[in-house]
């Protein structure tokens, strides 16, 4: 009887452990915007770029999982403040303190805009009326339309806006400095242009700096973790970690905000 009863149990403590879900691993989620050299994904599926290695430096030091999304900016951003994932790294901005929480600075980007040199643009004051390319979903474009009154194009990349220019097709194009610089030395042969294609560039001017950030959704259900996250920025901002990934995309300065504020 008592083998018969011990049997039992052990049936039914076994058909418990089969049948209960195991619980998922915990982890952090960062959506990475598609765009070179911040984030891509190749043909077999592997992930790259600039926000890609700042990620995985923060996995490693918080010394937690960090699952990366590499997604348009549109949809990333859908995504983050909806709180279906967890972190975002981007410019800071103000006007979503009260979406997102700002935990550490990175670096700093600059603003370029990038003159053809069929053109005439010196200064700021010379877009009016000119024709002006930005990439898809950049904030910029709405800002100067209405500052400078320029003709405002959008495409999906820098890539365009460059073979658009040669052809003559635009007058510049806003750019952030860090693509610039990664399609300027092109380390890692990303860039599918002519290669004459410097020799189409104007004057190049800084319209303004940005800190780029990572930031936790105000809705992620691991909010609680925002604490640990500082500290882990701040460590590798000690240690300059951030630095060396900018660097290894292209970055002349290594995102160095000293000066530019």
């Amino acid at each position: 009887m008592l083998k018969r009863t011990t049997s039992c149990i052990l049936i039914a403590a076994l058909f418990w452990f089969i049948s209960t879900p195991a619980k998922a691993e915990e982890k952090l989620t960062v959506a990475v915007i598609d765009l070179f050299p911040f984030g891509k994904i190749d043909r077999s599926g592997l992930q790259s770029g600039l926000y890609v290695d700042i990620a995985s430096a923060l996995e490693e030091e918080l010394q937690f999982p960090i699952k990366k999304h590499v997604l348009p900016f549109k949809r990333a951003f859908r995504n983050i403040l909806a709180g279906k994932m967890d972190l975002f790294i981007s410019f800071k901005r103000d006007d979503l303190a009260s979406k997102l929480k700002y935990l550490g600075s990175i670096g700093c980007t600059k603003m370029l805009m990038v003159s053809s040199k069929r053109t005439s643009i010196l200064s700021l004051s010379d877009l009016t009326g000119k024709r002006v390319g930005f990439v898809q979903g950049a904030s910029t474009g709405p800002i100067y339309e209405k500052k400078f009154k320029v003709l405002p194009l959008y495409f999906p990349s820098t890539t365009p806006l460059i073979n658009l220019l040669m052809l003559n097709r635009f007058d510049a194009f806003m750019v952030n400095s860090i693509v610039f610089n990664s399609y300027h030395h092109n380390k890692y042969g990303n860039v599918k242009l002519s290669a004459n294609w410097r020799d189409y560039l104007g004057s190049v001017l800084t319209t303004r700096v940005h800190d780029i950030h990572i930031s936790i959704s105000r809705k992620s259900k691991n909010f609680k973790r925002a604490g640990d996250i500082e500290k882990a920025i701040s460590a590798l901002q000690r240690t300059n970690k951030f630095k060396e990934s900018f660097r290894r995309w292209g970055s002349v300065d290594g995102g160095n905000c000293e000066g530019l504020h």
